[in-house]
């Protein structure tokens, strides 16, 4: 089923992530998907590339545990509900 296109909005807690085991795990993700390659180190990524909107590294990793997403229609025609999860 098509949906006209919405803004999404997701409320979570976000905690630092150190270990080195899921730190490579994304390394290895954003290596795949966007063809930045970081290392790690000290419970961080280090790379040498930089991210230039983040400033110059260590990059700390966060994972998020969402606790609520809300939906809201863009369409001009209000055909979409404004919807609301909770996790």
């Amino acid at each position: 089923m098509e949906q006209e296109p919405f803004d999404l909005v997701v409320e979570a807690s976000a905690s630092k992530v150190r270990d080195a085991a899921t730190l490579e795990r994304v390394a290895g993700a954003y290596a795949f998907v966007y063809g930045w390659r970081v290392t790690v180190r000290e419970g961080a990524f280090d790379g040498t590339e930089g991210a230039p909107t983040a400033g110059p590294p260590p990059y700390d990793v966060y994972e998020l545990s969402p606790v609520k997403a809300f939906a809201f229609g863009i369409d001009a025609a209000m055909t979409f509900v404004p919807t609301r999860w909770r996790f």
